[in-house]
């Protein structure tokens, strides 16, 4: 196999052979074993290509789909970087006796503790961090009454990098005071819309795009889609917002609507309550008619909560009618027909990704690591038809076929 890699492995597992691996182990042990011995070990200061998946499935004499398996496990574990269509790549290696100043990540949060998103994701990047032998320090929130920028200059002064959530626009003063002490930052979503490094972030645009399609094949044509702000106002909601329409280009008598007014800005209260949800739907089905809807997808589950039962009020039965989907998925929520279904974010993997690429720019002198999405699950619940999940799956597996 042609190998894009320095020379050189050590140990019992770089000496075995593929016949010896193949024949002691498991296929999915075989091919971690071998990349443990011939590519993880390796100390470089920039990022080694890896084979691709047919290359190492033909040289171990197992299966493509076990090779994607083990390697996107490793990518999950922030030991390997993966791009799409670039393939997968090894991160650098700090050289050794090279440590960080105070084995410390921070974390622009006020409470490390709280149920929501970011305390999920919060717990991923502790575990990460705690695996490296290192702490993760919660901050402060830039947006929080009373924050004091010179306060938030001292506590970097503890930290060697920084993992910064978006706090409604105020990414750019993250960035600033972090650039005053020369830390590195690793932004929770794009820090901007021209963001292509140091950045990880759940994969809304591909989520949401191959749900609209799914809704397309399966027959659905009036998709609403739910917002709580502009949808300029993030880059998660802006990818959002794209996914939708492009998904339907090919599909002329099918469209998108946006109740709330959210498209133009004409509203920014940024609620996420059921209430909210409740009042644009019903609002909608009253001027436009009550069958006006086929689908809906709320950028947060609250909003679906709210507008599902707005449509039940109006009449309509879900799924049969209608198909309802949130865009969170932290708790379950449960209505008259079954458990919402959502986007389930993969939010303590994405806080394991954070933290690990914060270490890497530590270690490679606040050099750039390239930004990642990960794809969220598509929950379980009964307000999505059966052949809508089946065409949801469906076109996921093909595309993935294609990377």
């Amino acid at each position: 196999m042609n190998r894009r890699k320095a020379r050189g492995g050590k140990g019992d597992a770089a000496k075995a052979t593929k016949t010896q691996l193949t024949a002691t182990l498991r296929p999915a042990e075989a091919v971690r074993v071998y990349l443990e011995g011939e590519y993880l070990q390796m100390k470089s200061s920039r990022a080694v290509r890896m084979p691709t998946i047919k290359e190492f499935s033909d040289h171990l004499g197992v299966s493509a789909s076990t090779v994607r398996t083990v390697l996107k496990e490793l990518v999950d574990e922030g030991r390997l970087g993966m791009t799409p269509g670039r393939g997968t790549y090894l991160i650098p290696r700090p050289e050794a006796g090279k440590k960080p100043r105070n084995n410390s990540l921070g974390i622009n949060l006020g409470s490390a503790m709280s149920e929501d998103w970011s305390g999920t994701i919060f717990l991923g990047a502790m575990s990460r961090a705690l695996k490296e032998g290192m702490t993760l320090t919660a901050l402060g929130s830039v947006r929080q009454s009373g924050f004091k920028p010179e306060e938030m200059r001292e506590a970097l002064a503890r930290v060697d990098a920084m993992i910064a959530f978006p706090e409604g626009g105020h990414a750019h003063e993250i960035d600033h005071l972090c650039a005053e002490k020369g830390i590195p930052v690793v932004h929770v979503n794009p820090s901007g819309f021209q963001a292509t490094a140091n950045f990880v972030s759940n994969d809304y645009f591909s989520f949401c795009y191959h749900l609209a399609l799914a809704w397309a094949e399966t027959g659905r044509k009036k998709i609403a889609v739910l917002y709580a702000s502009a949808v300029n106002e993030s880059v998660s909601s802006a990818q959002t917002h794209a996914a939708f329409p492009l998904a339907l280009v090919s599909r002329p008598d099918a469209r998108v609507v946006l109740p709330g007014g959210f498209a133009s800005g004409e509203r920014k209260d940024g609620e996420t309550t059921r209430e909210c949800g409740y009042e644009m739907m019903e609002k909608f089905l009253r001027v436009h008619g009550a069958d006006s809807v086929d689908a809906v997808y709320g950028f947060g589950d609250y909003l679906a909560e709210g507008a599902a039962q707005a449509l039940l009020a109006a009449g309509r039965k879900i799924p049969q009618d209608v198909s309802v989907v949130g865009g969170t998925g932290l708790k379950p929520i449960r209505l008259e027909c079954g458990h919402l279904v959502t986007m389930r974010q993969p939010m303590r993997e994405i806080g394991k990704a954070a933290a690990g690429m914060a270490i890497s720019r530590i270690h490679n002198k606040g050099a750039d690591v390239p930004g990642r999405y990960l794809m969220p699950a598509l929950g379980e619940g009964g307000t999505l038809r059966p052949e809508e999940r089946k065409a949801y799956q469906h076109l996921l597996a093909k595309d993935k076929e294609l990377i």
